[in-house]
């Protein structure tokens, strides 16, 4: 017992000593003229051991020499109770001068910044009393949960580095984020390869963006509606501009029907419809000739129409002009899109003929 109560007060300078050493590895400069290693270095990786350095004294204060195997060293999580988590009992520990070093096997699953507690025990008897917490040197807390890596540097502030087959870097979260990357003005997150995938994603709406989309539409593929006075409508397309020209052989109102090809599911994550872009322009000086209403449905499973958005402003110009139906607030797409042209033409002919060019939907997640 006596030896037991003396372990105690080493393994308290123990501990000392071993921040004392942490602060000197931490904030020393290198030797002048040392050149420190700048890019990828290799090296083998860090064995997974908890150093444990102390000085054993008899009940006098005297230092002790010779060689132990009976002192066992061992890792909790808890002050007290709780399972082993590492443990060691070194066969030979030898002790010179009252002091010693040795180390623990302890996998980097166990020391991973939870407060850990160090216990000892000599022979048969009880372990002692109370447990020793372990601490971190001051730079180590850099690396523990919930810390931070900041710098002004223009150069990379963490590599991490796989030269196996496995994962440089593993995310995971129950429910919120497990992997974050922000920028200011570069990239956020940044994937690269020279022969595999550089950024790869499974599951359900695996990718999500609070950027828009723009998804291009082309005029070339608008038709006439079925309505009363839709077969009097005449589309031309043209070949140099790619946009198309409509007017009427004799009705004064038509419609005419757009289909707009966007997908349901981008990366996984359903879009919404946010709004729809168009662009005019009338070959009557008059503006008699009018775009009187556009509207933006999908077609139900059902065979019926949802709308998404109104435009029921009308609208002349000679001038490429253009405008925007917006939907109240984004909404699910569930089926294929097109937008309804309500026309209005004041004569027949292509003089009064109305020009639709570029376009685009504007999707959200």
């Amino acid at each position: 017992m006596k030896r037991q109560r003396f372990f105690i007060g080493i393994l308290v300078a123990l501990l000392s000593m071993t921040l004392t050493a942490g602060l000197s590895q931490a904030q020393a400069p290198p030797p002048e003229g040392e050149v420190q290693p700048e890019g990828e270095v290799g090296i083998a990786a860090v064995g997974s051991y908890i150093p444990i350095q102390g000085r054993l004294t008899d009940a006098s204060g005297n230092p002790l020499n010779g060689t132990f195997n009976n002192v066992s060293l061992r890792i909790y999580e808890t002050g007290s109770g709780g399972s082993i988590l590492c443990q060691v009992t070194p066969p030979s520990l030898q002790v010179s001068n009252g002091l010693f070093s040795t180390s623990i096997p302890c996998s980097s699953s166990v020391v991973n910044g939870q407060q850990l507690y160090l216990g000892v025990q000599v022979g048969t008897d009880t372990e002692m009393s109370p447990r020793q917490p372990i601490y971190p040197v001051p730079y180590a807390f850099s690396l523990k949960p919930g810390a931070n890596i900041i710098d002004n540097s223009s150069g990379t502030l963490l590599v991490v580095q796989n030269n196996g087959s496995g994962r440089g870097v593993y995310g995971y979260s129950l429910s919120g984020e497990g992997v974050r990357g922000w920028s200011e003005a570069g990239s956020g997150v940044h994937g690269h390869s020279t022969t595999g995938v550089s950024l790869m994603a499974s599951g359900t709406g695996v990718i999500k963006s609070t950027a828009d989309t723009d998804w291009n539409v082309s005029p070339l593929n608008i038709v006439p509606g079925d309505a009363s006075g839709d077969g009097d409508l005449k589309i031309v397309h043209s070949t140099q501009f790619g946009w198309v020209a409509l007017y009427s052989a004799g009705a004064d109102d038509c419609t005419a029907l757009l289909p707009v090809d966007v997908v349901a599911y981008l990366f996984g994550t359903r879009v919404k419809f946010s709004e729809f872009h168009f662009c005019y322009s009338m070959a009557d000086t008059h503006l008699d000739d009018k775009i009187t209403q556009v509207d933006v449905e999908y077609v139900r499973t059902n065979g019926t129409n949802q709308r998404l958005c109104s435009f029921t402003t009308d609208v002349s110009s000679t001038t490429w002009t253009c405008q925007t139906c917006t939907a109240a607030s984004p909404v699910d797409i569930y089926g294929p899109l097109f937008a309804r042209f309500s026309l209005h033409f004041e004569g027949d002919g292509s003089a009064n003929e109305i020009r639709l060019g570029h376009m685009f939907v504007r999707l959200v997640e």
